[in-house]
């Protein structure tokens, strides 16, 4: 989306409610939209539950314009680090036929299990 300046629309926003669509700096795409450059972005995602979270992105050159030259080459040596370990990674895993796999045990303790058992409550005060 920075890269390209593409801001993808969301095909199943075609009920917005009216009084949202009265603020004129809030946009509900229901179509992708083109745009010359994007600098910053702020993205809502309202998830099952009741849960929802926020991100604030950047244009990288606006974030890497505020490091001095030192922080940012050093900042870019260990991005390359990582993303050459990523790589080689990446590469072995799929030699080895190891790309997905699957966990045979839950990632906690099991005397961390009563923390997903429904019956296992703190007592109402």
């Amino acid at each position: 989306m920075l890269d390209t300046a593409t801001v993808p629309g969301n095909r199943n926003a075609d009920n917005i409610d009216p009084r949202l669509q009265a603020f004129d700096h809030i946009a509900f795409l229901n179509k992708t939209l083109q745009l010359q450059e994007v600098k910053a972005a702020v993205v809502f995602s309202f998830g099952f539950g009741q849960k929802g979270t926020q991100a604030i992105v950047v244009h990288p050159k606006f974030l890497f314009a505020t490091l001095d030259e030192e922080a940012y080459h050093g900042y870019r040596t260990k991005t390359l680090q990582r993303r050459r370990a990523a790589a080689a990674d990446f590469r072995r895993r799929l030699v080895e036929g190891r790309l997905f796999v699957p966990k045979d045990t839950a990632p906690y303790a099991a005397t961390e299990e009563a923390l997903t058992n429904p019956d296992f409550r703190l007592a109402k005060v």
